[in-house]
């Protein structure tokens, strides 16, 4: 299984960690978006976008997707969710692109993930 790093904060950049913390705790929330993120971090929607360019290399969309996908990554890497579950827990609405957003980050489909880390773990279907 290919794994890739999952977006963490460095030292002592407040912001970028703040800016993770409010995405994991909406993670559920499949209307969360970079508007609401920007709200709730009270800033400006370019302001957001200037400040995680610059701490990450991505944008605060591609943010909200990768943390999903790494959150997504964990509860099927424990083999004990299925992957319909795991896509929504993890804030996605559309089967297709969950899937092929998986498969972008990881080289692997959600269910063969899933069905590795069952094997790998030995759990049950």
């Amino acid at each position: 299984m290919v794994r890739h790093p999952c977006p963490r904060p460095k030292n002592g950049d407040s912001f970028l960690f703040r800016a993770l913390d409010c995405i994991n705790c909406n993670l559920a929330d499949q209307e969360f978006n970079v508007m609401q993120l920007s709200e709730s971090l009270g800033m400006s929607r370019s302001q957001l976008y200037r400040k995680i360019l610059a701490g990450t290399a991505c944008t605060p969309r591609e943010l909200i997707r990768d943390v999903r996908l790494c959150a997504a990554e964990r509860m099927l890497a424990e083999g004990e969710s299925n992957v319909t579950r795991t896509m929504y827990e993890s804030g996605f609405s559309s089967p297709a692109y969950f899937a092929r957003s998986f498969r972008e980050r990881y080289g692997v489909n959600p269910s063969s993930y899933l069905a590795r880390a069952r094997r790998k773990k030995i759990l049950p279907a």
